[in-house]
């Protein structure tokens, strides 16, 4: 159990230094591409409780990932489409 303890303390930092990233990339160098990018693989590191299920979440953390997943589909869209 501690590892998996260990695992969401990394994961946890993991995620907000991508998504911090992702803002250095969008605001200071002005590069979407790279926001994006970054913003996508914060996905793989759920800062939250990995052992709940969807359902059972509180719905601050699902507002959080959705935000996260909008915001990666809308930098692909302006990407490649526009």
């Amino acid at each position: 159990m501690e590892t998996i303890s260990t695992f969401r303390n990394y994961s946890r930092y993991l995620h907000i230094a991508f998504v911090l990233l992702s803002l250095y990339y969008l605001f200071l160098r002005n590069d979407v591409d790279s926001a994006t990018t970054n913003l996508g693989i914060s996905l793989a590191f759920d800062p939250f409780d990995q052992e709940k299920k969807w359902q059972e979440r509180p719905l601050f953390q699902k507002l959080w990932l959705l935000l996260i997943v909008g915001l990666t589909v809308t930098g692909f869209f302006i990407m490649f489409v526009l």
